[in-house]
């Protein structure tokens, strides 16, 4: 559309996070890397063009007047301090100046590092904490060691602990329990880093959307301490199993029925037992002859299945 247009300028503005990356912002950072490369292609063939990658202006706008405290602060912790309106007025005049087709006009401390390398530090702590939270003690040993009262508190503890190191806050003491976790700045991202150091720590397999589950730190220890109890080996002893009713004869007889009930008829009948069993268990034979049988009476409830198996073929040769 403006190729062939006499412009004396085409600027772009597109975002810092194209340039330094911040993966819950993907589609953001895609959409401001691809005006940034409009900007270069121009600039090849000789048209003008430039692409301006702003960092955060310190006056609202529509853009920004959705970010809660907690966004601002991650914001603050990448590196990143909010620009007034006058200094990124000054800047916009310098980038012109310059003429680059990429600049980044943002505002940071001095004394910090740049933001893709305080990105870099930032996920190697995160990555680091875990770490160490998987090696270290596991929750549920420190739970057995507490009274039954003091167990929650001690997961709620932990659980700050843990939301302090995600969220780059230099101490637990900087969460509010009863806020929730969307307020306390956590994403998408910042979420499944939680459930990762939770799951590690307490030794459980924990859903990605264990942060989204539960409307505050509270209700999540509370949680927690649930089911870190639930998975706990139980400390009582297991009852000795009952003898079945009518002693051990009956058992007896009870695993030989299964066992003949499980066999197929066809293997009866191949193996030869089958006319054998049948003739043991006719009921028309002649009263006594239980009496005067091998095997029958109470012989036969005290017989295990290889003497059952032996008494029907000798009797079937017969």
């Amino acid at each position: 559309m403006t190729r062939d247009a006499d412009l004396a300028l085409f600027v772009l503005f597109s975002s810092v996070v194209g340039v330094h990356g911040n993966p819950s912002q993907a589609n953001y950072a895609a959409a401001s890397s691809f005006l940034d490369a409009l900007a270069r292609h121009r600039q090849a063939r000789g048209l003008p063009g430039q692409s301006l990658a702003w960092g955060m202006w310190e006056e609202t706008s529509t853009l920004t007047g959705e970010l809660d405290e907690g966004m601002r602060q991650r914001i603050r912790q990448a590196g990143m301090l909010p620009l007034p309106t006058d200094r990124a007025l000054a800047l916009l005049d310098r980038a012109h100046a310059r003429g680059d087709a990429l600049l980044v006009p943002m505002r940071r401390p001095a004394e910090t590092a740049a933001p893709a390398a305080a990105s870099r530090a930032r996920a190697r702590r995160v990555a680091d904490s875990g770490t160490a939270a998987a090696a270290g003690p596991v929750l549920a040993e420190q739970l057995a060691a507490l009274p039954a009262e003091e167990r929650e508190g001690a997961v709620l503890e932990a659980v700050c602990a843990h939301m302090a190191a995600v969220l780059g806050h230099d101490s637990a003491d900087e969460i509010h329990t009863e806020r929730t976790f969307k307020e306390l700045g956590f994403d998408s991202l910042t979420a499944v880093e939680l459930r990762n150091r939770l799951s590690a720590a307490a030794g459980l397999r924990l859903p990605a959307t264990l942060v989204f589950d539960f409307p505050h730190p509270v209700a999540l220890a509370r949680h927690l301490c649930e089911q870190i109890a639930a998975a706990a080996p139980s400390a009582v002893p297991a009852a000795p199993e009952e003898p079945p009713p009518g002693g051990e004869g009956e058992a007896t007889e009870r695993r030989v029925r299964q066992l003949l009930a499980a066999v197929p008829l066809r293997r009866l009948e191949e193996s030869g037992l089958l006319d054998a069993l049948l003739r043991l268990g006719d009921a028309d034979e002649p009263p006594g002859a239980d009496a005067e049988a091998p095997g029958s009476g109470d012989d036969l409830a005290g017989m295990d299945l290889d003497e059952l198996v032996d008494m029907a073929l000798r009797n079937g040769g017969s």
